[in-house]
């Protein structure tokens, strides 16, 4: 009987700077590759550096699930692993938030959902499974991002308006770069040109502050039941731009990131926001503890925060 060959074999996968060495026999490599595969983190690497070389934005991951269906874009490797994962992206927080409102009497039925930073749609479809929405308003500047949105609404059709804006929003209206993260499809963001890094994909698109798209669609701010932000570092601007629904005391949830924690621009969000609101809660927390609106500082942790007014 000859004895095995146990000649290392190598994988060498040169776009992750990895070189991986698996045993000769066949029963080693199978036991090494299960024992990678069993880790989240190895299985991501493993279907983006399939996926990302031989998908196209053409491509989908069509999921059926209990209450909507998902198209997911292969090539990302953030949000579409998440979402294979766990069967959602971020919906428990999303829930949070509705509860939150609910137990506060601050969300109105039947109002508008303003999705700012839309992505593909998941947090829209969340709010029109949740049935507390009468329209939907949403903004995405990618058009890879904005394709993928269309084609989930047309999965999951309601009997009341879902408007895309197909730009960003800012602090002002005008024209703005977009810089494409390369294997994150939800990190694209607005960048000036000394902050662009270099070999970046880029876009020129639209920009509008909601000020003015919401004035030009005869939209009142007491129409608005939630706003979501998650516009990667422009929620300052996004802010800024809203001095109406702020002004309003609307409920809004933002995304705050330790990486802009000494940003200017974001310590006078936060004071904003203190000026107008009185409570706020950390959405990662699984415990609703609601806290009043002075703790809401560059202090806090990173996470994505809702905020709301005593009524």
């Amino acid at each position: 009987m000859s004895e095995p060959d146990t000649t290392p074999t190598f994988v060498d996968l040169e776009r992750e700077g990895l070189t991986l060495s698996l045993p000769g026999d066949r029963k080693g490599r199978r036991a090494l590759l299960r024992e990678l595969m069993s880790d989240r983190h190895s299985r991501k690497d493993a279907l983006g550096l399939l996926f990302g070389s031989h998908m196209t934005h053409a491509t989908t991951i069509r999921c059926v699930f209990e209450d909507h269906t998902l198209h997911l874009d292969p090539r990302d490797r953030t949000i579409t692993p998440a979402v294979l994962e766990k069967g959602h992206w971020n919906r428990d927080e999303f829930e949070r938030a509705m509860n939150t409102l609910v137990h506060a009497g601050d969300l109105a039925l039947g109002g508008l959902f303003l999705d700012v930073g839309a992505n593909i749609g998941t947090q829209t479809l969340y709010a029109l499974k949740s049935f507390r929405f009468g329209r939907v308003r949403a903004y995405e500047p990618d058009p890879v991002n904005a394709d993928h949105f269309r084609l989930n609404m047309d999965e999951n059709p309601v009997d009341f308006p879902v408007v895309l804006r197909a730009c960003a929003v800012g602090r002002e209206s005008g024209r703005g770069r977009l810089v494409r993260h390369p294997t994150n499809f939800g990190a694209h963001r607005l960048m000036t040109g000394d902050d662009v890094p270099a070999n970046s994909e880029t876009h020129d698109v639209d920009v509008i502050s909601l000020d003015d798209d919401l004035a030009a669609a005869a939209i009142a701010p007491e129409d608005i039941s939630l706003m979501w932000i998650d516009v990667e570092g422009a929620e300052p601007d996004v802010i800024a731009g809203a001095s109406r629904i702020i002004t309003a005391g609307r409920p809004l949830v933002f995304e705050f990131l330790d990486r802009d924690r000494e940003r200017d621009d974001v310590a006078e969000m936060m004071a904003t926001l203190r000026s107008h609101y009185s409570y706020v809660v950390r959405l990662q927390d699984e415990g609703i503890t609601r806290s009043p609106i002075d703790t809401l500082t560059p202090a806090a942790p990173q996470g994505d925060y809702l905020v709301w007014r005593e009524l």
